[in-house]
């Protein structure tokens, strides 16, 4: 069995065997988390970040009017970062790196049980969390925040609430 071929197996769900492309996103995760893990990760561009952080942001009102494109890649994004969490997104993101690519995990319906599997049994690089803090850190100045900004603040902690800077009246 080759190297792919253990990490596809490894990532697999007992419910329904990988696709294609939820076994090509697996395995380009798993590298990915091993670059964090190894110290050898290449940060993605902060155009790929700040991408990813619009359509996280979209109200589901201001979504309903756009291309479905747009509003089934935020469902995508959503589950993953609810259901496994921030750090799986990140790297999904930097793997998928479009928004067209994201939607089309739509479809693959064991991937959130295969990734949730995957991620249960891998241990998860610090320098992971690190990465997605700064993400985080660097864009709080945002002074409104939508509902999905807090919930899904910069792939940031969970359900963070950030009450917006008040005016100094004394």
């Amino acid at each position: 069995m080759s190297s792919n071929e253990a990490i596809s197996h490894s990532i697999g769900s007992a419910h329904a065997p990988p696709t294609s492309l939820s076994s090509w996103l697996c395995t380009r995760v798993e590298e990915e988390r091993l670059a964090f893990e190894q110290n050898t990760y290449t940060p993605p561009p902060r155009s790929l970040i700040d991408r990813f952080n619009k359509l996280l942001q979209d109200d589901e009102v201001v979504s309903s009017g756009r291309s479905s494109v747009r509003r089934r890649a935020r469902h995508v994004a959503a589950e993953i970062y609810q259901k496994i969490g921030p750090d799986v997104l990140l790297l999904v993101v930097i793997v998928v790196k479009s928004i067209d690519k994201l939607k089309d995990l739509e479809r693959e319906s064991p991937l959130i049980d295969q990734l949730q599997l995957w991620w249960s049994q891998k241990a998860h690089p610090p320098s992971l969390s690190i990465f997605r803090n700064l993400l985080v850190l660097q864009k709080r100045e945002v002074p409104q925040i939508s509902h999905y900004q807090r919930v899904v603040l910069e792939f940031g902690m969970r359900a963070t609430y950030i009450d917006p800077p008040q005016p100094d009246i004394s």
